[in-house]
């Protein structure tokens, strides 16, 4: 039989829906992302994220009131629309959770749900609403400095990092050092999905199998297993 690969084994850093800070890295991600689930306004209906930041039982604001929205017309739950992450939101919460385990929860090796909205809580959420409009898959080449270093998909990927905040260059269609740099910074951040199932902990640079699944899924594409050679299967 074909070896799955562990899909996400637990970070080192903390667990996302541990009510601890989360590590610098992932943080400064979160705090460089538009987003209108603070109250600001997202002016580019495809930017990354619709919620970014953290929620947690007795929170209040406009934020929560999207969370509820949300929960209501995606999943079908019936909570009213208070804007305070009350009780009845918690559970809506575990219930999501509970539902896409394999990707909120089995990344920390959680087995039971928290209710605290964290960043794979938020990363799913956020899959749904682009997979509402995306055209899948966005990311299918091998691109580094030295491979397919020009065409309109590194454009799109210098846009995606652009979007998480890892590239501040003008996006255009070759792959040049600050993309590379950026990538790096990219897979070292989220290294659980693109890096430890390689067994490795420093970024490449170099846009393969898991990194494109990965940023597959930021644009709401739920692509198949991948391959990866000498390792095994591997999905999420």
């Amino acid at each position: 039989a074909e070896k799955i690969v562990s899909k996400f084994p637990i970070f080192v850093m903390q667990a996302e829906d541990a009510n601890i800070d989360l590590p610098d890295e992932i943080q400064t991600v979160i705090d460089r992302n538009d987003s209108n689930d603070d109250g600001t306004t997202t002016t580019d209906a495809t930017d990354y994220g619709k919620f970014t930041v953290d929620f947690k039982f007795g929170d209040s604001g406009i934020g929560i009131v999207r969370l509820q929205d949300f929960l209501n017309k995606v999943e079908g739950e019936n909570l009213d629309v208070n804007g305070e992450f009350d009780v009845a939101t918690v559970n809506a919460v575990k219930r999501f959770q509970l539902k896409y385990k394999r990707q909120v929860l089995d990344i920390w090796g959680l087995t039971t749900a928290t209710g605290n909205v964290g960043i794979t809580t938020r990363l799913r959420m956020n899959y749904m609403h682009h997979a509402e409009t995306a055209t899948c898959p966005e990311f299918s080449q091998y691109n580094s400095r030295t491979t397919n270093n020009t065409s309109q998909e590194v454009r799109s990927t210098e846009i995606l990092l652009k979007q998480l905040g890892f590239f501040t260059g003008t996006p255009d269609t070759s792959w040049n050092i600050e993309t590379h740099n950026a990538m790096v910074s990219f897979q070292e951040a989220f290294r659980a999905t693109m890096l430890t199932p390689w067994g490795i902990t420093k970024g490449t640079g170099y846009k393969y199998k898991t990194t494109n699944k990965f940023m597959n899924y930021l644009r709401g594409c739920d692509t198949n297993s991948i391959y990866l050679e000498g390792r095994g299967a591997f999905d999420f």
